[in-house]
């Protein structure tokens, strides 16, 4: 059985998307499953931020060094992940890349050009030595639309996160964010199913501005309904699911990059880590 391709991924910035898939990968590598996380956000890495707790060392390489590979002609994919120090199963960081050469070695690639050279086939044999090492690789993609966005949202996952917060700027792009990638998926020369995508509404204030975070609950859950219509039960509406998927803002964990799993071990239901488990299941 071949693990799991997750991308998550946000049109827009300051939504949350790093801090929710640092938790969920810390829950589900506590689960007992082997989880692989890649930072693909290369022009703004943060990643290995949230993970400094458990991380034994600071990572020597990353995504970077893989195109690098590629160009000196490596035929199979280096190992450039560290394993990260979590109880139950298996938890390793691939990284954005490390050193003070970084910002200068990602400005150097042409994503066009290594395309063009075959990195596409390259990065099908990472993809297949990931899905058979880890059980869920989680993949945490760039903002905006991009050449990094396509290869995170159309060639590299099985599932897509899409994280998104209560405002117009989001709602907007949200849908056509799914759309844009099914359509590149018909185009790849590999097969890929049409994706089912899990929207999760993030930072919804429900504390102090209760009857505007209602109106803008369903708001979002109206928005985000195409979403669900390959895979939500009919029996299950659009809103009541969306809001099994919504992380209430909680200013204690607004400050740096934390992992409120760790923390509260045993969350109650107005925890944000409740919200978090309830995601990963």
């Amino acid at each position: 059985m071949t693990g799991t391709v997750v991308t998550f991924y946000s049109y827009k910035g300051g939504v949350g998307r790093s801090f929710t898939l640092a938790n969920i990968a810390v829950l589900l590598a506590r689960w007992g499953y082997r989880v692989l996380t890649v930072d693909w956000d290369l022009e703004a890495p943060g990643l290995h931020h949230y993970f400094k707790p458990v991380l034994p060392h600071e990572p020597e390489g990353g995504v970077v060094d893989l195109a690098h590979d590629f160009l000196a002609g490596a035929q199979a994919p280096r190992d450039h992940a560290v394993k990260l120090d979590v109880e139950g199963g298996e938890l390793a960081l691939l990284a954005a890349g490390a050193g003070h050469s970084y910002a200068s070695r990602v400005q150097q690639i042409d994503w066009s050009d290594l395309y063009e050279r075959g990195f596409a086939t390259f990065l099908e044999r990472c993809r297949e030595e990931w899905t058979r090492d880890y059980d869920f690789v989680l993949i945490d993609s760039r903002t905006g639309i991009s050449d990094i966005g396509g290869i995170c949202t159309a060639q590299l996952p099985d599932r897509l996160v899409v994280v998104f917060t209560a405002n117009e700027q989001n709602l907007g792009d949200v849908v056509d964010v799914a759309r844009r990638a099914d359509a590149a998926r018909d185009r790849l020369p590999y097969d890929r199913p049409r994706h089912l995508v899990l929207p999760v509404l993030s930072r919804l204030d429900t504390r102090v501005e209760y009857e505007r975070a209602e109106a803008w609950q369903r708001k979002c859950a109206e928005a985000v309904a195409p979403l669900f219509r390959n895979w939500l039960p009919k029996t299950v509406s659009e809103d009541l699911m969306l809001r099994h998927l919504t992380l209430p803002y909680v200013s204690y964990w607004s400050f740096g990059e934390q992992l409120p799993v760790r923390d509260e071990r045993v969350p109650s239901a107005d925890q944000i880590s409740f919200a978090l488990e309830t995601v990963a299941r």
